[in-house]
């Protein structure tokens, strides 16, 4: 799902904020990378225990367009209903 969300995060114009904690884990992971330029705000938790946090997305950086410019693109999926 990395590249996948580094490819949307680039056509969207900063900052974005992220409240998701799926895609807030992945963006840790491609800040890690140096594809991402993004703060993590501090966990909050809530009264009832459960936790939330915010990423804000400020840009991607040089080497993460580099990386979009090289990596493969996913596999087409082709359904079909003819038979060979």
């Amino acid at each position: 799902m990395t590249l996948p969300l580094l490819r949307r995060l680039a056509g969207q114009t900063p900052p974005l904020t992220i409240t998701s904690a799926e895609e807030i884990a992945t963006i840790e992971i491609l800040m890690l990378a140096g594809h991402l330029d993004a703060t993590l705000a501090a966990p909050v938790i809530a009264a009832d225990g459960t936790r939330s946090r915010v990423a804000t997305v400020h840009g991607v950086t040089r080497l993460g367009h580099w990386m979009l410019l090289h990596a493969p693109l996913p596999p087409v999926r082709r359904t079909s209903n003819f038979k060979v």
